[in-house]
């Protein structure tokens, strides 16, 4: 349906993909609001808290498509468009995956795994990213399990396959902010172990809004006093988490491990 309007939470771009298996690839971003999960840490409240979400624009796919059209400039024309939320795959966006296809358009979808959507069999790179201890709201893995081996047998998919068209398998990517998230991480790849497996390092900044606190109240000088800057915040994690999974996770010497990318160049600023 052409008509269909959404809650959209930003629409940004030329940035790269600071996460999995197209990390440093030029993208937009298209981030949808409304979520099932609330991450305790998750740093887009404004696209999974309700009251927030509801104050959010609505819009349908072709609005979404000029306003991302905006983004792209004579000489930097972007190719590949990542859809994110909250958590996309709560809605129908088959006709907006069309539209963009239809221009040309590559798409990255990331999702939480918590449903089946016959246009994730269209898009041309998809992750689901289960949620560890630390998010506070684990996910279900014979949930996901279901969603990805019906996701196999999709007559589309096995119509893709059939010609031959070079189309990857979905990947997994687990954020990892501790130990025990290592420990679900471990369990997650040994389940799913013919997929590709990322970790990816969480991000801690107190002074950025989150799912558990929306509304930081201290200045950001109180928190960073003595802690360096951003990018040394998130290589020093990035570097004590490699050294863990490297010493004692031999489940886990098969994934790949990577920090926010977006990270080390922007910090923590929305639009990146």
């Amino acid at each position: 349906m052409t008509d269909r309007k959404f809650r959209v939470a930003e629409i940004f771009g030329p940035t790269i993909q600071g996460e999995g298996r197209n990390v440093g690839m030029p993208c937009h971003f298209i981030r949808f609001g409304g979520c099932d999960f609330r991450c305790e840490w998750c740093d887009t409240p404004h696209a999974v808290l309700p009251d927030l979400v509801s104050q959010l624009p609505k819009m349908d796919a072709y609005q979404i498509y000029y306003e991302m059209r905006k983004l792209n400039r004579p000489y930097n024309d972007v190719r590949w468009v990542v859809i994110t939320g909250g958590n996309p795959g709560l809605l129908n966006l088959d006709f907006l995956c069309s539209l963009l296809h239809e221009h040309r358009y590559k798409i990255m979808v990331e999702t939480q795994g918590t449903t089946y959507r016959p246009w994730y069999t269209e898009v041309d790179d998809l992750c689901f990213s289960p949620k560890p201890p630390s998010a506070g709201n684990i996910s279900d893995l014979d949930l996901l399990d279901r969603i990805l081996t019906r996701l196999m047998e999709d007559s589309v998919w096995k119509a893709r396959e059939l010609e031959g068209e070079s189309f990857p398998l979905p990947y997994l990517k687990v954020p990892i902010f501790s130990e025990e998230d290592l420990d679900y991480a471990e369990m997650v790849h040994a389940r799913f172990s013919d997929l590709e497996f990322f970790l990816s390092i969480g991000n801690v900044d107190p002074t950025l809004p989150t799912v558990g606190r929306p509304y930081p109240s201290s200045h950001p000088a109180d928190h960073y006093a003595g802690m360096g800057s951003t990018r040394d915040v998130v290589l020093d994690s990035f570097r004590s988490w490699v050294e863990a999974v490297l010493t004692s996770r031999p489940s886990l010497q098969d994934a790949r491990i990577f920090p926010q990318q977006h990270t080390l160049l922007w910090g923590n600023e929305r639009g990146h």
